[in-house]
């Protein structure tokens, strides 16, 4: 079992870069599948990178990288202050599922 990393395409403009920034938040987020079963591989990588990027963006956060493995997958968040982990984890989790 190998660990892949890779980093969403880049936005044109990064919705949560501020000029007067005071903190940058950041959480690296890890689950698994059930019963740790290796049913993820390389072929689910581009669909999760791309779904992910979405509702991270969605639950005001930002997907900075991913990386997939065999039974769990890892991913580097960025996300504003007034995003809370739990709302963040809940729609990454439930939309990977």
């Amino acid at each position: 079992m190998t660990d892949r990393f890779s980093s969403p395409p880049p936005c044109a403009r990064d919705s949560l870069a501020q000029s007067h920034r005071s903190c940058t938040l950041l959480a690296h987020v890890v689950w698994s599948t059930d019963r740790r079963m290796p049913v993820l591989g390389r072929r689910f990588e581009p669909w999760l990178r791309d779904m992910l990027t979405a509702k991270a963006i969605e639950a005001g956060s930002r997907l900075l990288g991913i990386g997939v493995a065999d039974d769990h997958v890892h991913s580097l968040l960025r996300f504003a202050s007034t995003a809370t982990l739990a709302a963040v984890v809940q729609r990454l989790k439930g939309a990977s599922s």
